[in-house]
């Protein structure tokens, strides 16, 4: 099972830092290398949103 979470438009920017910081919180996972950056996080579009929000894509230990 995939869980997500979904963030209030209004208070994100599309910065995708949240990207940056969930591949530093599950550093265990992979190597930190910035030719290879697979966070389990991604950030989409919505086509009824008009700013991108942050979508997890995979389980993380708060979806569980």
């Amino acid at each position: 099972m995939k869980s997500l979470i979904i963030v209030n438009p209004a208070d994100c920017i599309g910065c995708r830092t949240c990207e940056v910081a969930c591949v530093v919180a599950h550093p265990s996972e992979q190597e930190l290398n910035a030719d290879v950056f697979l966070p389990r996080l991604k950030v989409q579009r919505l086509d009824s949103i008009s700013v991108k929000t942050p979508l997890v894509l995979a389980l993380a230990p708060w979806g569980r």
